[in-house]
């Protein structure tokens, strides 16, 4: 069993409240939680498998909007690992990579509505997965 948590930070208007939720690649939904007054949120006792971690109701408004975050797996930085970023409609904003220690930052977000994506493609999803 595996544990995923994390941080959302950015110039997000508000990171508390902010809907996650994890489902397996293709569309089953594994779990959903809500971030709290940090922006910190927390899976427990996930199978292996293939992930899509989906943070939505980003609401940027600050003229200059990003998303940053830290990807971990299994204590390792998660490198290499795809971000999307998404508007309300669905377009395509943005797809960047995690660097080599698991960082990633979307930039240059226009002001609304944004969902974000991360996959961890992994086949035998490891011991911890932490989004920081």
């Amino acid at each position: 069993m595996a544990i995923i948590n994390g941080n959302v930070g950015g110039s997000a208007k508000s990171i508390k409240d902010i809907d996650v939720t994890l489902r397996k690649v293709g569309g089953e939904i594994v779990n959903n939680t809500v971030t709290d007054d940090l922006g910190t949120f927390k899976f427990a006792e996930i199978n292996a498998g293939s992930y899509e971690l989906q943070m939505n109701r980003i609401v940027l408004s600050s003229g200059v909007n990003s998303i940053n975050g830290r990807v971990f797996i299994n204590t390792f930085p998660g490198k290499g690992l795809e971000v999307k970023c998404f508007s309300s409609s669905n377009e395509m904003l943005e797809t960047v990579s995690t660097d080599l220690q698991g960082k990633f930052q979307l930039n240059g977000l226009p002001d609304g509505e944004v969902t974000s994506v991360i996959l961890i493609p992994v086949k035998n999803l490891p011991v911890s997965a932490v989004i920081d």
